[in-house]
């Protein structure tokens, strides 16, 4: 899995801090396994094409398929017309490049928990 998080997404407190604290260890510790890539998005690039809401690209490599789901507050929506996949990825693919790199992400993490701790 790759997961690619705003990092004012990560800034949002549901409860109290101690919440968003568990969340940021559980995020932490997720971001270690070897099967994840979680890279954050620094608050400091601004609006981007991710900004108008989250999306998951989806690949089903039996099915020889790739869908987009976008997340709406009506409804999740799906797409998986040639063009939409790509427009997608492609935004995808610019907002990784410009995240931080794991490590990086793993110390913000860190950091923000130590803050949270006190």
């Amino acid at each position: 899995m790759r997961a690619l998080v705003d990092e004012r997404a990560l800034l949002d407190t549901i409860g109290d801090r101690s919440v968003l604290r568990r969340q940021l260890e559980r995020i932490l510790v997720e971001s270690e396994q070897p099967r994840n890539t979680i890279r954050i998005l620094p608050e400091a690039i601004g609006l981007h094409p991710g900004s108008a809401g989250a999306f998951v690209l989806m690949t089903f490599p039996e099915a020889a398929r790739e869908v987009v789901w976008v997340e709406t507050m009506v409804s999740p929506v799906y797409f998986d017309g040639e063009d939409d996949v790509q427009r997608y990825t492609a935004a995808f693919t610019k907002l990784w490049e410009r995240a931080l790199d794991p490590g990086e992400t793993r110390t913000r993490l860190k950091e923000t928990i130590k803050e949270l701790e006190q």
